[in-house]
């Protein structure tokens, strides 16, 4: 049973997607009964608990913090001083403590962004950006200050973590600064949008920086080809509703009737605010907007030639790494210790000395 998804596969799926470029929950259904009598049929979702930390980021004693207010209206990461009580209507704690870590890491965000790798895994916040935006998941940090969460790991780096994807997929159309959005802009939503609001700092000082912006669209670019330039995404999203058809026909209080489950993959169900666009109907002309906006047919670096020397190299020993790299300016080699770790940015020269 799920509000505004009638084809019962937007949150499974969107998660199921996110996890290939994030730290994501594990989500599938389950029949709920209550003394023997059948409720409905649910997702079940991975709660963003500490063994969700222990698995995802190697630890769990850092802060953690849920995005939460009483309304979906308000800003994104904007810092209001010291006092926490200005948070109060924006966070939750998850854990035992984060008041005194969430306001340097916001304090940091707005008034030192030079300094914003040192509190923020840069790169993963740009994958969960580009996901948020691709997949229209408005109910979410990316216009909502709702529905999501943040986790700080043993680097004193936080994390964005999504959380109750039910409307990505366009389910959600009222966006904070662009109204409510009919089909069209839904299809046509900026890969851009909000980048230059003041109150929405979880992009606005995040993609004004024109690395970050070019990273951003990289990863956007990414899962484009990977989920939905192909059409894997229909694909898999058609088979998880053969795998569930059964159950969501013998579902006596869902949400939709069984022909709208199946007719909103490619067809919008119902009109006006309550509507619901259909899967394909939002993502294919979405596809085609994205990768016809000029930063996405720009240039691209071209790396090939990739060499490590020795090979197999011993502990502490010295290891050269070579690359051909064309149409680009400057080369670097991250690398990081464990899956978990930071990642350390090493610049490369084409002087044969390094």
């Amino acid at each position: 049973m799920l509000f505004r998804s009638p084809t019962m596969i937007r949150e499974v799926v969107g998660y199921e997607i996110a996890r290939n470029y994030f730290p994501a929950s594990l989500a599938n259904y389950a029949n709920v009964y209550v003394n023997g009598t059948h409720m409905g049929l649910y997702t079940s979702v991975q709660d963003v608990d500490k063994l969700f930390m222990r698995t995802s980021y190697g630890g769990d004693e850092g802060a953690r913090i849920k995005g939460e207010t009483d309304g979906p209206s308000g800003s994104v990461w904007q810092y209001f001083g010291q006092d926490s009580a200005s948070y109060d209507s924006y966070y939750k704690l998850e854990s035992d403590f984060g008041w005194a870590e969430l306001i340097d890491f916001l304090d940091t965000l707005s008034n030192q962004t030079g300094q914003v790798e040192n509190v923020l895994n840069v790169d993963r916040h740009l994958w969960f950006l580009a996901f948020s935006n691709l997949f229209v998941n408005l109910d979410g940090p990316i216009n909502n200050p709702q529905n999501y969460y943040i986790f700080e790991d043993y680097n004193g780096q936080m994390n964005p973590i999504p959380w109750d994807l039910n409307e990505c997929f366009g389910g959600f159309t009222n966006h904070q600064t662009l109204g409510q959005l009919n089909t069209y802009q839904l299809q046509h939503l900026s890969p851009f949008a909000n980048i230059n609001e003041s109150n929405f700092p979880v992009i606005s000082k995040i993609l004004s920086n024109d690395t970050y912006r070019k990273m951003y669209v990289a990863h956007m670019k990414t899962i484009l080809e990977e989920y939905v330039s192909n059409g894997y995404y229909e694909t898999r999203a058609l088979e998880v509703q053969s795998i569930i058809d059964a159950d969501v026909q013998a579902d006596n209080n869902k949400f939709f009737t069984y022909s709208q489950f199946l007719s909103n993959m490619n067809n919008p169900v119902g009109g006006g605010p309550m509507g619901v666009i259909g899967v394909t109907q939002l993502m294919d002309p979405r596809a085609e907007y994205l990768e016809n906006l000029p930063d996405f047919v720009a240039t691209q670096p071209q790396i090939s030639d990739n060499a490590v020397s020795p090979e197999n190299p011993g502990p502490n020993s010295e290891v050269w790494f070579t690359v051909f790299a064309e149409s680009c300016d400057e080369a670097y080699l991250a690398c990081r210790e464990g899956y978990s770790g930071s990642f350390e940015f090493v610049e490369m020269f084409d002087d044969g000395a390094h």
